[in-house]
């Protein structure tokens, strides 16, 4: 019985450490698009960033739990699988505009970041 709750621990430590990983991998591209973007627009579940190339991209949650990056003309990304949950939301700052970023697994971890076009 030892062995069973000592290897069902390390399983949950197991899926912990990846669902931190999706939940970084998210918070990466999204902050590294949104630095890169000259526009932003949240609207709850989807969130379309602008760069300044002129390069439009669009971030959703689809229904098989995948969050998709799709760069208009073509080119779509799944960025990271097993997400719940994903919202955007915008606000005007004194730098222009400010998104804040949630993300959630399937297993319940959660992360919110900021990030705005002016750093």
């Amino acid at each position: 019985m030892t062995a069973i709750a000592v290897l069902r621990g390390a399983g949950r430590v197991s899926q912990v450490a990846e669902d931190w990983a999706i939940l970084d991998s998210v918070r990466r591209v999204t902050l590294e698009d949104a630095h890169a973007a000259s526009s932003a627009s949240a609207f709850g579940g989807s969130l379309v960033l602008r760069e300044m190339s002129g390069a439009l991209y669009t971030y959703y949650l689809n229904s098989n739990h995948q969050l998709v990056r799709v760069k208009a003309g073509g080119g779509t990304a799944v960025i990271a699988t097993d997400v719940r949950a994903f919202s955007a939301s915008q606000k005007s700052a004194s730098t222009g505009w400010l998104l804040t970023i949630s993300v959630q697994t399937m297993d319940g971890e959660s992360l919110s970041w900021d990030v705005g076009n002016g750093g």
